[in-house]
């Protein structure tokens, strides 16, 4: 495949040493979703400015008052919790676009535990916990149709997979989306995930798994994963698609410019795993960011040597 004609951010590198050929067909960054201001009787503010430092109360207020009367009448934001690799993948974001990193470049030592870092993970705590503007696990109840949707919180984090979810499921309900927001003095950050297809050296049927790849690497099977879930690997197919390069599936590809693959590391199950419990006992069970922090880091850096 030609590197000019691919999006780099959305390489991740696969180890191990049975793999022969691997590569990622479809990707997608993540950004918010909010309801657009005619679905609600007064203009629903950008969360463009909300920053760590630092954070802006009143505009989370106006996010959360949907009739203008002064009454609170949902949250500003849902942030993903549990022990799941998806809710790491998001609260990632925190992180990255406040300057921190989880592992070092070379994937032989833990940064979680730094301060930016840190500073990230209370920032996602004190949303919870100080500013009382994203709710507690159990606070809201909502239907099938999740919080979003159902109206609990003004804003959500999705990629353009979930462009067609809406449109089919849930057609009156009238939604836009910016690009990622970040901290007054950090950058702009899209955590960036897609879908690998390997062939391992184990294979008793070479030559059949060879023509499968090969298939799939092609634009025909890229445009076909495109149309219904993300952005294709190729910048030559994404940039085909006529509606791609209209609202709102602009947003989706001007974000592959400040695309952030997760930790590349043999290590990931732990990696994840071990930030996902740094986020949760500092949201969830009254652990300091620190404390919490570097009980990931120890983690990590314990299977990072092996």
């Amino acid at each position: 495949m030609n590197k000019q004609n691919i999006f780099l951010t959305g390489f991740f590198v696969i180890v191990g040493i049975s793999v022969v050929f691997a590569f990622i067909s479809a990707f997608s960054a993540f950004f918010p979703v909010q309801p657009r201001p005619e679905t609600q009787q007064q203009s629903m503010p950008r969360m463009a400015s909300m920053g760590l430092s630092p954070f802006d109360k009143d505009l989370a207020r106006q996010m959360m008052d949907k009739n203008g009367d002064g009454k609170l009448d949902q949250y500003t934001f849902e942030v993903p919790i549990g022990r799941n690799e998806y809710a790491m993948w998001m609260l990632s974001a925190f992180i990255w676009a406040n300057g921190g990193e989880i592992i070092s470049e070379d994937g032989t030592k833990a940064l979680i535990g730094e301060p930016r870092a840190v500073e990230a993970i209370q920032f996602t705590s004190d949303l919870v916990n100080k500013y009382n503007v994203v709710p507690k696990a159990g606070t809201i109840q909502a239907g099938p149709e999740g919080a979003f949707v159902g109206g609990k919180v003004a804003m959500s984090q999705a990629g353009p997979f979930m462009f067609n979810t809406y449109e089919r499921n849930y057609p009156n309900f009238k939604w836009e989306v910016i690009p990622t927001t970040y901290p007054r003095n950090g950058k702009r950050v899209g955590g960036v995930g897609g879908w690998h297809f390997s062939m391992w050296s184990e294979t008793k049927n070479k030559d059949a798994a060879g023509k499968v790849m090969q298939y799939i690497s092609t634009e025909e099977f890229v445009r076909i994963l495109q149309k219904g879930y993300g952005i294709g690997v190729r910048k030559s197919v994404a940039l085909s698609i006529p509606e791609w390069q209209r609202y709102p599936y602009k947003v989706a590809i001007d974000q592959m410019g400040v695309g952030k693959a997760r930790p590349s590391t043999d290590q990931y199950p732990t990696v994840t795993d071990a930030v996902q419990q740094a986020f949760d006992k500092a949201i969830l069970g009254g652990v300091s960011a620190k404390e919490a922090a570097d009980e990931a880091a120890r983690r990590i850096n314990a299977v990072l040597g092996k």
